[in-house]
Order: structure tokens, then C-alpha cells, then sequence
């Protein structure tokens, strides 16, 4: 089939037919599917027999078409294998049972007899059970547990028995540069020096003597809030992966909220522990990992 003409008018290949009208299929002998048309096909036999007819008679172009899709499809999950790594990785997931050769296997993707994405789970988990041990990853040290009181960790000019909280508006973490605020009735209130609440010139602001020195103990021995906005592709799964992962790291989740955006995008406000910027920092970069992830920054 090259065509089909709908009332003596051509049309294109995917137009969909209406009461009434009257369809002519133009053939030519030398014409062959085309594996576009299996997403315009809507029965199952019809993509079975499109599916068949490569298998036959296009077995070279098949494995060159599947083994695109593999690396594209692999490169997109992470999974990063040279051609002999392949082969190897290709014996181990049982692939062997189903097809002879690593050939048959792309063959079989690129006609249309394997779909990718049922798989894909699969061989992604057992890629990480055999190549993760020779992958460099960045060690995340555990979330200390969580404590009621949050006021040890904090030098105040050289005395530590003092009520300390930490702001809100700029939750600094050790490692962060730090000035107290002497509060009414409230101790000290901890902020980033870099918080907009805190004036560039204490000099020149209004009550500077409440304004004090403060730094952080070299073993905090504390959990820290920190909020995350992340920004992904919006998909399905998103949220279970990012929780899975942060469950995996025994990171403790205050709240998280999503939102969709136009662009057909997702924001994602996470609220943490984390003992301090360092470990921060590991947990960004494993979360960075997860599928459609764009963007993370720490609010």
C-alpha cells in the first residue's frame, strides 16, 4: 500500500475514515511497510503482520534500528555499557534463553517484537546490582535523629548555654556562615549572613548590639531543615521516585508539595533533615540522578 484515495482524492495514511465515504487503495508490488505505520495501525493484527514482514525481510536494518533505540533508551537511564560490557550484560539478565545473539535481541527491538519500555525496569535493576560497585558515587552520611532540642550546635561569642532557634526565612545549615539575633523573650535567633533579614552594615542599622557573633561547633550532632525546589518533567512516578530515594538515604521528610506548570514541567517543594550544607550537597547530587530531574536548588 503507497496511498488511499477517499472519494477519488488522495489523503494521507492516517486519515480516519467516516460514514459514507468511499475508499480506494492504491498498491504497488515493489512497496513495503513502513514502520511508521504501526502507531497508525489500530488492530493488533494489523501491527502483527507490519511487525512480521520486517522481521523477514529486514533483519540487517532491524539490528542497526534496534540498537539506536537500546543506546538511546540506555543513555536516558543511566546505564553506560561499551559494546563488550553489552555482551556480558546481555548473558547475565537472561536474554540468552530468549534470543541466541546480542543481534537477535536489537533485531527483535528494532522490528517491533520487544518493547523497550516493559523491560527497561528490569534490566536497569539488574544493572545497578552488577556494575554499582564499580560505579563512583558520592557517599551520603545518614541523617542524625531528629532531637526536640535544636539549640546545641551554636556558639554564641563563646557561651553555648544560651535558647537558640533557627530562623525560618533563611534555615542556615552548619557550614553556613552565621550572625545571631538577639530576640525579646526568644534567646538567640540564628540566621545566614547572607539572610536578607540581616543588614550589609551593622554599623549603620538600628540596634547593632543585638546583632552577635556566631558560629558552629565542629561536631553539630544535629538535624537541620532544608527546603528544596526541584524542577522536572512531569510524569508519572515522580514523586514515589523522589521520596524512594530520600527513604533510601534515611532522610526525614517534613512536607512536599507539587504543582504543574504550563510547560508541561513540574515544581516540587521538599522540606528535609540534613545534618549540615556537606550532606546537603549529597543528597542533591542523588536526587539530580532521578529520571527528569532538571533543576534542584535550596530555597
Amino acid at each position: 500500500m503507497v496511498g488511499a484515495k477517499i472519494n477519488g482524492k488522495i489523503v494521507p495514511i492516517d486519515h480516519k475514515l467516516k460514514n459514507g465515504e468511499i475508499c480506494e487503495i492504491i498498491t504497488q508490488k515493489e512497496e513495503h511497510p513502513n514502520r511508521a505505520w504501526i502507531d497508525i495501525c489500530k488492530t493488533a493484527s494489523a501491527k502483527s503482520k507490519i511487525r512480521a514482514w520486517f522481521k523477514h525481510e529486514k533483519r540487517d536494518e532491524n539490528i542497526v534500528e534496534g540498537k539506536q533505540m537500546v543506546d538511546r533508551e540506555f543513555k536516558r537511564q543511566g546505564i553506560n555499557l561499551n559494546d563488550e560490557e553489552m555482551a556480558e550484560f546481555f548473558k547475565s539478565v537472561s536474554m540468552k534463553k530468549q534470543y541466541n545473539t546480542l543481534d537477535d535481541f536489537y533485531a527483535a527491538v528494532g522490528y517491533g517484537g520487544i518493547q523497550l519500555w516493559k523491560i527497561m525496569p528490569r534490566l536497569k535493576e539488574e544493572y545497578q546490582k552488577t556494575y554499582a560497585k564499580d560505579i563512583e558515587k558520592i557517599t551520603v552520611p545518614q541523617a542524625p535523629v531528629r532531637r526536640k532540642k535544636v539549640s546545641s550546635g551554636v556558639i554564641i561569642e563563646g557561651n553555648d548555654d544560651v535558647l537558640v532557634k533557627f530562623s525560618n526565612c533563611c534555615n542556615p545549615l552548619p557550614g553556613d556562615d552565621i550572625i545571631g539575633y538577639i530576640t525579646r523573650g526568644y534567646g538567640v535567633s540564628i540566621h545566614k549572613r547572607g539572610c536578607t533579614n540581616v543588614p550589609k552594615n551593622l554599623n549603620d542599622c538600628e540596634e547593632p548590639e543585638r546583632w552577635v557573633s556566631a558560629r558552629w561547633e565542629i561536631e553539630a550532632g544535629e538535624a537541620f531543615r532544608s527546603t528544596l525546589q526541584i524542577i522536572a518533567a512531569d510524569r508519572t512516578g515522580l514523586l514515589a521516585d523522589v521520596t524512594i530515594q530520600l527513604s533510601n538515604m534515611h532522610i526525614f521528610i517534613h512536607t512536599l508539595n507539587s504543582r504543574e506548570l504550563k510547560d508541561g514541567k513540574a515544581v516540587v517543594t521538599i522540606t528535609i533533615d540534613v545534618a549540615g550544607r556537606d550532606h546537603l550537597r549529597g543528597v542533591i547530587s542523588r536526587l539530580s540522578d532521578i529520571n527528569g530531574i532538571e533543576e534542584i536548588k535550596r530555597l
